[in-house]
């Protein structure tokens, strides 16, 4: 019996010192590195391979998507036009230059792409005027067909080095030339930076009162002057049959870029 407890205890140390090698060779030899990529918070990472030692920020792995909030769209003269309307959830962070498109199937099952190029503003709402675009709607409505949005390759940017231009539009006018079937807004676009701004583009978007596009445009200013002040004017084509009774105040938004 007493023979029977030594084979035990013996069988037993031999186990737990073969372990405590295995251990230490592991430790030492066969135990991966940890890295900024490994999927572990391990390091002094403040977040799963970010933060700490990593360079990625922990903010870019939690941002949203941009993402289409609408499209309206009108067909004035034969001409498709396009209000695309984008939005940035992420306050912090912005997006430098990107493409995206939009495919649309037509009513014969063709898929048409609706392609375009812009920046957005971190926390911004931007509003897209496309004109001509190359897409056949049922009504003029690509908002009420199955599109899908897709971006290229997105470059994140901070807040602190990519904030949004500050501006100011006003005394807006609207007024109509019934021969032409053209409507115009008319205003003054001030720039409220110590900075000169390179380029704003102002887009117009004309709707009725049960929210309907009735017709959108664009127009450029170049080399805004730091609290500097410009005329602009935004010429608008309309149906012939539309009923002036019935539009609102236009829907006014500025892209401005330094």
């Amino acid at each position: 019996m007493k023979r029977r407890s030594k084979q035990i205890v013996y069988g037993t140390s031999y186990i737990v010192f073969l372990l405590i090698i295995l251990t230490v060779v592991y430790a030492i030899w066969l135990k991966p590195v940890p890295t900024c990529f490994d999927g572990i918070l391990n390091q002094d990472e403040q977040g799963v391979d970010c933060g700490g030692i990593c360079q990625k920020s922990c903010s870019l792995l939690s941002l949203r998507p941009v993402e289409i909030v609408s499209v309206d769209s009108v067909v004035v003269n034969n001409m498709n036009i396009a209000v695309v309307e984008i939005r940035n959830p992420n306050v912090e962070y912005g997006v430098g230059n990107f493409e995206y498109s939009l495919s649309v199937p037509n009513r014969f099952g063709e898929v048409m792409l609706l392609n375009d190029e812009t920046f957005i503003y971190p926390g911004e709402i931007r509003y897209r005027v496309l004109i001509d675009v190359p897409i056949e709607t049922l009504g003029g409505e690509i908002d009420s067909l199955p599109y899908k949005f897709s971006t290229s390759t997105l470059n994140w940017l901070r807040l602190d080095s990519f904030s949004k231009p500050k501006s100011q539009i006003r005394d807006v006018k609207t007024s109509f030339d019934t021969e032409r079937n053209l409507l115009f807004i008319e205003g003054i676009l001030k720039n409220e930076n110590n900075f000169k701004i390179s380029e704003a583009v102002l887009s117009g978007a004309i709707y009725d009162d049960d929210n309907l596009l009735i017709g959108a445009s664009r127009t450029l200013i170049k080399d805004l002057e730091p609290v500097g002040e410009r005329f602009f004017q935004i010429v608008v084509s309309v149906n012939a049959n539309f009923d002036q009774s019935k539009v609102v105040a236009p829907k006014l938004r500025v892209e401005m870029m330094r």
